[in-house]
């Protein structure tokens, strides 16, 4: 994630997202480039330094719409309105909501984090478990890093439809589970893992601000993340809302580097430790993600005194884990492919750190491309 410190990089990260997204989000993409073209890109310098990305201006906007359904930036959200959005040029509207609202658009930036609690992210656990468990029947313990909500837990809950270029439709998950996922493969010839989802033991996480998903202004801000012009997204979180307040669970209050390691002592013996991060790490600076595993380096030397495996699966810029060795993809690449998220496993033992790509992804898994 690049650092943004001036107005003209504030500018920049709007461009560079309605350039990766502009394909299935025109209507996000037109708003960017709106909003990078105007003062109001500004609104972006008002988060804390680790949380300036576009989308946290764009879930204020999206917040600000819903709580104010009359307000003229409105007509071109699909959440609000119920149809697709209007072809018109938004700039107006834009300004008129700003006037309106810029200072509780601007106090949103200040105080809100981004916290997207994609759930069709889980489409990579699905996969990468299967992969990673290799048909053994080892008991798996998750650890989500930055939970949110711990929306993305309950994987024994998911229905996982995965389709294919040629056609075909493959079935993971309970094919009657109350929350549905999916993506497309990019690749005719894939096949879906041979083994079988491992036991889960243990399911749980750590954030330093857990989602009360029983408080409504949380709740409202979860739904404000979403982006408007998919809702079959909106549908997905409310879902797995739902399902969360009926089977609440378990996120423990703590920070990634300070509070985690006592967490993990925990773990049963002989059960397969795996750490899940989605767009969290990227979030840490460089020295702070290097310290985390740094951290899961020692864990494993500990752990495995009880026979305990630890791994890291993580989906986040390609750019962000080092330590995962990637091919460079070239300019002339499609925008979309060049901006992907990276799947990887990282496996931690006293031995050392060995890392490697598994698939390159939508950063919501609307597609995954194995590697």
């Amino acid at each position: 994630m690049t650092r943004v410190a001036t107005a003209e990089q504030a500018a920049a990260a709007f461009e560079t997202f309605a350039e990766a997204e502009g394909g299935t989000m025109p209507m996000y993409a037109r708003l960017c480039r709106t909003i990078a073209s105007t003062p109001a890109h500004r609104l972006l310098l008002e988060a804390p330094t680790g949380q300036r990305l576009p989308v946290l201006v764009l879930a204020a906007l999206h917040h600000t719409v819903l709580e104010h359904p009359s307000t003229p930036l409105a007509r071109w959200y699909p959440t609000v309105t119920g149809s697709d959005p209007p072809d018109d040029d938004l700039s107006a509207a834009l300004a008129a909501t700003l006037e309106e609202h810029g200072a509780s658009v601007a106090e949103l930036v200040r105080v809100r984090t981004v916290q997207t609690n994609e759930v069709n992210r889980a489409v990579g656990w699905h996969l990468a478990l299967r992969e990673l468990a290799g048909g053994s029947d080892r008991p798996v313990t998750l650890v989500e890093l930055g939970a949110a909500a711990g929306l993305n837990l309950a994987l024994g809950d998911h229905s996982v439809e995965v389709r294919t270029g040629d056609g075909a439709c493959h079935q993971l998950g309970r094919a009657d589970a109350p929350v549905r996922l999916g993506t497309r493969v990019h690749d005719a010839t894939w096949q879906p893992p041979s083994g079988s989802m491992p036991p889960i033991e243990a399911a749980w996480g750590v954030d330093r601000d857990p989602v009360d998903l029983h408080d409504p202004a949380s709740v409202a801000w979860l739904r404000a993340c979403v982006w408007p012009e998919r809702r079959a997204r909106a549908e997905r979180l409310t879902a797995a809302i739902e399902l969360a307040r009926t089977h609440p669970p378990t996120v423990h209050r703590g920070d990634l580097l300070d509070d985690l390691d006592p967490l993990l002592d925990e773990v049963a013996d002989g059960t397969h430790l795996v750490l899940l991060s989605s767009w969290v790490l990227a979030y840490l600076s460089r020295d702070q993600r290097r310290r985390l595993a740094e951290q899961l380096q020692q864990a494993a030397a500990r752990l495995d005194e009880r026979d305990v495996r630890v791994s890291m699966l993580s989906l986040e810029a390609d750019h962000v884990l080092d330590w995962v060795p990637t091919a460079v993809l070239d300019q002339s690449e499609p925008p979309d492919r060049r901006h992907a998220s990276l799947l990887a496993v990282t496996e931690f033992s006293p031995s050392g750190v060995a890392a490697a790509p598994i698939a390159r992804c939508q950063a919501h898994l609307d597609w995954y491309e194995p590697l």
